[in-house]
């Protein structure tokens, strides 16, 4: 078959021919005009004739490569599908061993998780065991801990009661005042220029504990004050020390057999301006009166064997006349009672922590569940 753009050819030619033919029938009487438009009619044929045939040839050629690229296409097509038939092929027999592989590995797997079941199970069975064990323990651990709760807490109330003993055992010395008698005082010095005799407060210190006072120092200071004197306290010396055993005092008490009085302990009484007290002056007079009175303070520091005290003390020394009366607490007195400390510190007591309570909020108890039998595959 001829190409469709050959046959428009050919049927434009059978036009143009019948179209010429028919001029030349019907122009025969102007042939003889009409010749050199004939001639050029001629060669315009002759031309499309020749693109015509130009035409033909190039379209022949044309289909000719057409059909060289149509072989080539279904060379290619068919060489394609030979290989896809081949790669189909070997997609199967891979497919099929890989099926074979993938039943391999689910049996295995199947016989691997068939093994692991049973050793859960067998791992449920210790771990159930174990806690048992572990539930025991807590509850023995507890029952540990509350006897040594107990135990300790008998400790500690023995301590405690060797401790009230060791207190009551230990040396405790204290001292009195009291107002002195007529003819108490020091007596002043010659030896020290306008020396007079001072007025005096006796003291008494006595060992009323069960242990023996040893290197006791006390250094006390009296002061007369009175009416709008203010009440202040010094640095005091130590004017006493040694040792005092259980029961005896300094001075000794007088024996009523002997014709010798034990010596009085006398402390110097100063003014508020650090100057002595005569004895025979008008504020001793006043003192004696009930109008004035003596603050006695200072420290007294003594050891035993279980430890060493110290104490700040003051006493307020005064005389009542009888149908007199005094305000509940002066200026002076609550300054006075402000300065008592103790500061006694048991080096040798037996120590121990008071037991704490055992606090079971805090314990999380051990519950164990049983293992539940799970079916085999």
């Amino acid at each position: 078959m001829l190409p469709h753009q050959f046959q428009r050819l050919i049927e434009t030619l059978h036009t143009r021919l019948s179209a010429i033919q028919e001029a030349f029938d019907n122009s025969t009487d102007t042939r003889a005009e009409n010749q050199a438009a004939d001639q050029e009619e001629k060669q315009n044929a002759v031309g499309a004739l020749r693109s015509i045939s130009n035409d033909i040839q190039a379209s022949s050629k044309q289909a000719q490569t057409d059909n060289k690229q149509a072989s080539g296409q279904q060379g290619r097509l068919i060489r394609l599908q030979r290989w896809l038939v081949i790669w189909a092929a070997l997609a199967f027999f891979a497919a099929f061993g890989y099926a074979a592989v993938a039943a391999w590995q689910g049996c295995l797997m199947h016989r691997t998780y068939g093994e692991i079941q049973k050793q859960t199970r067998e791992a449920r069975k210790s771990a159930y065991a174990a806690c048992l064990n572990a539930q025991a323990s807590q509850a023995t651990f507890l029952q540990i801990e509350r006897s040594a709760g107990d135990s300790h807490a008998i400790a500690v109330a023995s301590v405690q009661q060797a401790t009230a003993t060791i207190k009551s055992e230990r040396a405790d010395l204290v001292m009195y005042t009291r107002v002195p008698k007529d003819g108490e005082y020091i007596s002043k010095k010659p030896a020290i220029p306008n020396s007079t005799d001072q007025l005096g407060i006796p003291i008494t210190l006595k060992n009323e504990g069960k242990s023996i006072a040893s290197n006791f120092t006390l250094g006390v200071r009296a002061v007369l004050l009175e009416n709008g004197d203010q009440f202040v306290i010094r640095n005091t010396p130590v004017i006493f020390h040694g040792s005092l055993a259980p029961g005896s005092q300094l001075p000794g008490p007088a024996d009523p057999d002997s014709q010798y009085k034990p010596i009085a302990m006398l402390v110097p009484v100063d003014d508020v301006y650090g100057m002595p007290v005569p004895y025979t002056s008008p504020s001793t007079w006043r003192f004696l009166a009930g109008n004035a009175e003596i603050m006695v303070y200072g420290i007294l520091e003594y050891g035993d064997d279980w430890g060493h005290y110290k104490t700040t003390f003051c006493i307020p020394q005064f005389i009542m006349s009888p149908g007199t009366s005094r305000p509940p607490s002066t200026y002076n007195e609550i300054v006075c009672s402000s300065y008592h400390q103790d500061e006694s510190e048991y080096t040798n007591l037996p120590k121990i922590q008071p037991p704490k309570p055992l606090d079971t909020r805090n314990i999380k108890l051990i519950n164990c569940e049983v293992p539940q039998d799970e079916p085999e595959n």
